[in-house]
């Protein structure tokens, strides 16, 4: 609940008096009332109901804080940081207690936003009273203006912390104690929950719901911690109600993600901000249970991006417990419902959720996944075993035994009959998510070329329009393996060819008077940090930050995903990098396809799969045209992939439990690449695609962009997924055989 909403339901001249007052100055709501209680506007009896009425509401208060000068906390030592400031423990010498003092960083206290961000987070929390949300005793400043507030001092550890002790005790046959079972952790989440859901009653949402936001203190208190990011329901970003007008406009903007990303949902991982609501706090919960049930993390990646990448796109996977143990079917409907990637498919609240959970526990049918009548039977029998011992005793001594036993058999397989199929719709699902997982990984490192070789093209674009430095060192392909070549030139087993790391190779046609551009080749020579910067962070961003040596040994050993990175120019001047001989004195830039891709191009565009001469293996090549600032064309930026040690990383799904063929199909229903065939891509001197077999699949694709159709393949009942890829016109493809669906 917000301040406007207080006010709307307050009689209205007492609701004037006060938006008055405090628009005459900084002062708490309650502040007011009592001001006018004083001056009889407002009568006894009233102040009583509306200062209750209050308590629903949180409000921000625009006034000073106190300063510190008074407050008795001496601090004895560092807890932790975050991102606004410091955690301190510190002793109340006035009431001789413990406390935690949480500190603004004072390098953060001079943002205007960060500040507001930061007594925010401590006025939210000091009105959450829930024994689930740590309580906060004051709010002060000191004379330099670094705001700190008081709490509660938990002696403890983080969910994070105990979910790892959890896992350890798992090792040699053993399980985890009575204190680390399952039931245990879930009797931590409905805790976890039960704090959110006050906190949504209260309009506060989190944003940030995380194992390390969460702390289990000595006395098996569980605690909801840090409210740094959260936002009043409604609100818009970062202008909470009640901070200062000065702070309009500087808030963080729409599609900025806060959060942490291995936890975001796909709305906030988007940066919908101003759209939150609970059901995204509820995503984040049930991203937890997913790891409190499986002890393993749900949204995995090798980078921060393609985390993001997956938490936007909803990309939850099959839950699989770290050590081998079963799921109940129950849990794992649970985290679907509250993972849905559309907000009006999750539970209706958090509260919800957690009643979820506590049915499960009491062994009773869960919402998200109702029992069959066989479940409701066995799950009776098991609530009523001896009742249940004694009919069974009755029956088997009758002469209905034989009957009894057929109608036990029909139940069992019914059972199996019905795990089988509730396995095949699982399995199915999970190879949904994963062909759209996995074609979002693939687009996401394709993205990520386009992006480098655009800031290749902008560099080559200004070297190519102002004076080149003339002093440098120019060494042409035809001197490289020569004396006269680069001085640090090395032989290369990856490129097969004698390289240098420290220097461009440079090509001119024939055709072509090397004279007529001899500004050019220092122009482009120029380009050398910017070529080699593009190849490195085509494999990593953080290797171009590594030691140079260090970079340089793995280049020249094992290469990195850009093969190449090179420019060409109208004149026909070719650079490249690393730096390479072996050109014919024919060759012609500008007549190779890539360039002309590239020169017709108003953005970055690839070129069809191909395999030189020089390089044997498939390469895919990303192009784009340079051009100046009138718009007249300079030449092509490109950059090669080493198509092998894409697919390599990239083709087979990581997440999927029974085994797959993957597939790429391009445009014309030709096989791109496909698992069988991913081993010679590296090696390939030919590249003749060839059609998609499986014709029943591909007119399925031409009427449905994503789906599923399951048809005979070789006399087998078989399940193709697709998902079209967005940076190629390309479509990721999985094929499972029905019998490894169901399990049999």
């Amino acid at each position: 609940m917000n301040r406007q909403w207080w006010l709307d339901r307050v009689e209205p001249r007492i609701a004037d008096a006060v938006e008055d007052r405090l628009a005459a100055g900084g002062r708490d709501v309650g502040d007011v009332l009592v001001e006018l209680c004083n001056e009889g506007i407002v009568a006894h009896a009233q102040l009583q109901s509306l200062m209750s009425e209050l308590e629903s509401v949180i409000t921000l208060s625009e006034g000073p804080v106190q300063d510190s000068s008074d407050v008795p906390f001496h601090v004895v030592n560092e807890l932790g940081r975050g991102a606004m400031g410091f955690v301190h423990a510190a002793r109340d010498s006035a009431l001789g207690r413990n406390v935690a003092v949480k500190k603004m960083d004072p390098k953060a206290a001079h943002n205007a936003v960060m500040l507001g961000r930061f007594k925010a987070e401590a006025q939210i929390t000091a009105q959450l009273d829930h024994p689930g949300i740590v309580p906060v005793y004051s709010l002060s400043t000191d004379r330099s203006g670094v705001p700190s507030y008081a709490m509660k001092l938990i002696r403890g550890r983080t969910l994070t912390a105990w979910l790892t002790a959890c896992g350890g005790q798992y090792g040699g046959g053993s399980k985890p104690d009575d204190d680390h079972d399952l039931k245990a952790r879930l009797d931590v989440f409905v805790q976890v929950c039960n704090a959110v859901a006050y906190a949504h009653s209260r309009g506060v949402l989190h944003r940030d719901l995380k194992p390390d936001n969460i702390m289990l203190g000595a006395f098996h208190e569980v605690l909801v911690v840090d409210w740094g990011v959260a936002k009043l329901i409604g609100a818009t970003e970062d202008t909470l109600e009640g901070l200062p007008s000065s702070t309009a406009g500087e808030g963080t903007e729409i599609g900025t993600v806060i959060g942490t990303p291995q936890y975001c949902s796909p709305e906030q991982a988007r940066g919908e901000n101003n759209e939150l609501d609970a059901s995204s706090d509820q995503y984040a919960l049930g991203l937890m249970l997913f790891e409190m049930v499986s002890l393993t993390r749900a949204l995995r990646a090798k980078t921060s991006y393609l985390v993001l990448m997956k938490a936007s796109n909803g990309d939850v996977p099959p839950m699989v417990h770290a050590h081998g143990e079963r799921i109940p079917r129950e849990l794992v409907a649970i985290v679907r419902r509250a993972t849905q990637l559309a907000p009006n498919d999750r539970y209706e609240s958090v509260e919800q959720l957690a009643d979820d959970v506590r049915r499960y526990q009491r062994d009773e049918p869960v919402l998200a996944s109702p029992d069959s009548w066989v479940q409701t039977f066995g799950r009776w029998m098991a609530q009523h075993r001896q009742v249940t011992l004694s009919i069974m005793g009755l029956l088997l001594a009758s002469v209905f035994a034989v009957a009894l036993l057929a109608v036990l058999g029909a139940m069992a397989a019914s059972e199996v009959a019905e795990r089988a199929a509730e396995e095949r719709e699982r399995q199915v699902v999970v190879a949904l998510t994963t062909s759209k997982q996995q074609a979002s990984i693939i687009d996401a490192e394709l993205f990520k070329t386009e992006a480098l070789v655009t800031g290749l093209g902008a560099a080559a674009a200004e070297a190519l329009t102002r004076s080149a430095d003339t002093s440098r060192p120019l060494f042409l392909a035809t001197t490289f393996g020569q004396d006269d070549g680069p001085p640090d030139q090395v032989q290369s087993d990856h490129y097969d060819a004698v390289i240098s790391m420290e220097h461009p190779d440079l090509h001119v046609p024939a055709s072509v008077p090397l004279a007529s551009v001899q500004e050019q080749l220092y122009q482009l020579a120029g380009l050398m940090p910017q070529l080699r910067l593009a190849l490195l962070r085509s494999e990593n961003p953080a290797l171009a930050r590594r030691p140079w040596q260090d970079v340089r040994q793995r280049v020249v050993d094992e290469g990195v995903i850009a093969t190449w990175t090179y420019v060409a120019t109208e004149q026909g001047v070719l650079v490249g990098y690393p730096g390479v001989g072996g050109y014919s004195s024919g060759l012609d830039p500008r007549a190779r396809p890539w360039y002309r891709v590239g020169a017709d191009s108003n953005g970055p565009q690839w070129s069809a799969l191909s395999v030189e001469e020089s390089d044997p293996g498939l390469l895919l090549t990303c192009t784009l045209a340079i051009r100046d600032a009138q718009g007249e064309r300079l030449g092509v930026a490109a950059a090669d992939l080493a198509f092998g040690a894409f697919i390599e990383r990239y083709l087979d799904p990581a997440d999927l439990s029974v085994p797959a063929e993957a597939w790429l199909v391009d445009s014309n229903d030709r096989v791109v690449v496909r698992s069988q065939q991913k081993a010679t891509a590296r090696t390939m001197t030919t590249y003749s695609p060839e059609p998609f077999p499986v014709s029943e699949v591909l007119s399925q694709m031409d009427r449905h962009p994503a789906g599923q159709a399951v048809v005979d393949v070789e006399g087998e009942p078989t399940l193709f997924v697709w998902t079209p890829m967005s940076a190629v016109p390309w479509t990721y493809v999985l094929q499972i055989r029905e019998t490894d669906l169901a399990g049999l």
